[in-house]
């Protein structure tokens, strides 16, 4: 996967599909899937607990679950090496291709009255770096965080100025942002600032980003897009699989809707000159 980062201007972005509590057989082997560590932690025991998934050659992306624990109870249940644990230790059968740094999300309804959005852009980096320096699994994604587009240059300077920057990385909190039209501003500025002042390409992975992004036909941010995921599909009780009666119709609903995405992210669009261009 990492191999063809350098090139992904010219592809259109992979979806990372999401899990939540359990993998079916049925599940496409080559597909990618997203699987929140919110989904894992057994909050009552304060203890990881080992779910059903598939075996570590699988195409696994371990989100943090942020933005769940931050809206639900104000903070992560566990600590940065309770994570590393998660993301490394053989116990739990499985080790994902790529994981997420813990981050700090920015949204304003899940901020604090006491916090400021700088304050979660440091915790965010010094998660980052305290990972970074323990983590024996490679794979790790830093995620930029922050609400407006000068607290995310803030943090891509200050991630870049500590050595924390790589050529894969996420941006954080677009979920909540209703505007696809703002979500494709602050794509193609950070895409842009990366290009400007960091000294290798980066691509880029959107968390939480809105489906109906894709569907504009004139993006100035698709360009810099290697990937994404969506909150629309979920394997438990939400989005598109809410009521399915029984794994055959939980199949047809996702194979459905991947067909649905397929077709959106096939749609002629007008990508700009420069996209051709590393």
């Amino acid at each position: 996967m990492r191999s063809v980062y350098s090139s992904h201007k010219l592809r259109k972005p992979i979806p990372f599909w999401g899990i939540c509590g359990h993998y079916p057989r049925w599940f496409p082997k080559r597909e990618f899937y997203l699987v929140s560590a919110a989904g894992l932690w057994w909050d009552c025991r304060g203890k990881v607990v080992r779910r059903r998934y598939p075996s570590p050659r699988t195409r696994m992306f371990l989100d943090g679950g942020g933005f769940t624990f931050f809206s639900k109870q104000g903070d992560y249940p566990f600590s940065p090496d309770e994570y590393l644990k998660l993301v490394e230790h053989p116990y739990y059968g499985y080790r994902p291709l790529l994981w997420a740094a813990l981050d700090y999300p920015c949204e304003p309804e899940i901020v604090r009255s006491s916090q400021s959005n700088l304050d979660r852009i440091e915790a965010t980096l010094d998660h980052l770096s305290y990972l970074k320096r323990y983590a024996t699994h490679e794979g790790m994604v830093p995620v930029v965080q922050g609400y407006t587009l000068d607290e995310r240059f803030h943090c891509l300077d200050r991630m870049a100025s500590a050595g924390l920057t790589s050529s894969f990385m996420a941006i954080g909190s677009l979920c909540a942002l209703p505007d696809v039209k703002k979500i494709d501003e602050i794509v193609t500025a950070i895409g842009d600032y990366a290009e400007k002042n960091l000294s290798h390409p980066v691509a880029w992975h959107l968390f939480g980003v809105k489906t109906s992004y894709f569907k504009l036909t004139n993006s100035t941010g698709w360009p810099y897009v290697f990937s994404f995921d969506t909150a629309a599909w979920e394997l438990g009780n939400a989005g598109e699989t809410k009521n399915a009666r029984g794994q055959a119709e939980l199949e047809f609903r996702f194979h459905r809707y991947r067909d649905r995405i397929s077709e959106i992210l096939n749609r002629p669009r007008q990508v700009p000159l420069t996209a051709t261009t590393i």
